[in-house]
C-alpha cells in the first residue's frame, strides 16, 4: 500500500542519515571510547613518551570528547527512527480516515496524547515535511487530509445520502444506496 501522507524522499534522506549516524557513532564510541580508556588506564606509566609517567589531561579530554560525540551520534539516530515510527502511526490514523478531517477526539483517542503534545508533534512532523498531503489546524484541533484512499472514498460514498424522488409523485428525499422508504408527500414506496 502507497503511504499516501508520508514523503518518500525525507523517509529515504531520513534512513539514509540514520544509517550514518549509527555507522559513524557507533565507530566513534568504540575507537574514541578505547582510546579513552587507554588513556586512564595509562595514568603513572613510565614509558618512552612519558618519561614522568604524567598523565596527559589534553588527550583524555580529545578522546573523551569524542566519545561523547559518537554517543550524541547514536542518540540521535534512535530519535530518528521515534521520529519514522510516529510519522508511519499517524499515516495510518490518515489512512483509515473516511471524511477527510482527523478531529482533535480522533487523534487523542488513538495517540493517547495530550492536544498540545499532539499540536507540537504533528507541527514538527508537518513543517519538517515528513508527513505531506495534509494541513494542521489548531483551533479546533483538526488535520484536514487534501489526498484521499480511493477506497475509503468510495466505501463512504456507498454509504452517503443522496437525492432520490418519487416515482409517483415527483417529491425528492435523500437515501442511502439500497434503501427504501415511503414517500412523505404520498406515502409510495422509494428505493434508493
Amino acid at each position: 500500500m502507497i503511504a499516501m501522507y508520508i514523503s518518500r524522499s525525507k523517509a529515504a534522506l531520513a534512513k539514509t542519515v540514520r544509517i550514518i549516524l549509527f555507522v559513524i557513532g557507533g565507530f566513534g564510541i568504540l575507537l574514541w571510547g578505547g582510546c579513552t580508556l587507554t588513556q586512564v588506564s595509562r595514568e603513572n606509566r613510565i614509558t618512552e613518551s612519558n618519561p614522568n609517567g604524567d598523565f596527559d589531561i589534553a588527550i583524555f579530554m580529545t578522546f573523551f570528547i569524542l566519545t561523547l560525540l559518537g554517543v550524541a551520534m547514536v542518540a540521535t539516530g534512535i530519535k530518528n527512527i521515534r521520529r519514522e515510527k510516529r510519522v508511519q502511526f499517524y499515516n495510518s490514523i490518515f489512512e483509515a480516515d473516511n471524511d477527510g478531517v482527523v478531529t482533535a477526539e480522533e487523534l487523542t483517542a488513538q495517540t493517547g496524547l495530550s492536544v498540545p503534545k499532539i499540536i507540537q508533534e504533528l507541527d514538527q512532523l508537518i513543517t519538517g515535511g515528513f508527513l505531506i498531503n495534509c494541513v494542521l489546524q489548531r483551533s479546533p484541533l483538526a488535520v484536514t487530509l487534501t489526498v484521499r484512499n480511493e477506497a475509503a472514498v468510495q466505501a463512504m460514498n456507498a454509504y452517503a445520502e443522496h437525492p432520490v424522488k418519487c416515482p409517483a409523485c415527483g417529491g425528492q428525499v435523500n437515501l442511502r444506496t439500497g434503501q427504501r422508504v415511503e414517500c412523505p408527500f404520498c406515502g409510495g414506496p422509494i428505493q434508493g
